[in-house]
């Protein structure tokens, strides 16, 4: 007897947990899945574009909000100290980053470079996809990091 208590017990609690995500699900459907076609229906181009013009946009405005932290006169020394830091190493690593592009420029590919934590991500331009372009440009820097880095290497023609 205590098993089928058991049982039934497990199948009710699963029951409920199922409706209960039922229920918390959005009601309409329909217009969720339009907007995934309306999403979907980007080119890869654009998204890079996008990408790359949000990365700049974010710096600006993380820059910006330390700047106001900055000039803040109610702002603890150690936010003021924080802030600063901050806009120095969004600086430091813009500057790796046009390093790391210019290196890539001598190649003779045109290319941006984006640096997310310990990835640094290189989109070449106008390049037809190819092991040995990877392969020089994985080289180059590998030759130019002071550091430990992921390469990931993409093409956008």
């Amino acid at each position: 007897m205590k098993r089928q208590a058991l049982a039934f017990f497990t199948m009710f609690s699963l029951l409920m947990m199922l409706s209960i995500y039922y229920i918390s699900l959005p009601s309409d459907l329909e217009a969720s899945s339009e907007q995934v076609g309306v999403m979907q229906e980007e080119t890869d181009t654009e998204k890079e574009g996008d990408k790359g013009t949000e990365k700049v946009e974010d710096k600006d405005t993380e820059t910006e909000l330390n700047n106001e932290v900055m000039a803040d006169s109610s702002s603890s020394e150690q936010e003021k100290t924080d802030a600063l830091l901050n806009n120095e190493a969004v600086k430091e690593q813009e500057s790796q980053e046009e390093e790391y592009s210019s290196v890539v420029l001598a190649l003779g590919y045109q290319n941006s470079v984006e640096i997310d934590k310990n990835t640094i991500l290189v989109t070449i331009e106008k390049e037809a996809e190819s092991d040995e372009v990877v392969s020089n440009v994985l080289k180059t820097l590998h030759e130019h990091l002071e550091s430990s880095f992921f390469i990931e290497v993409r093409f956008n023609s």
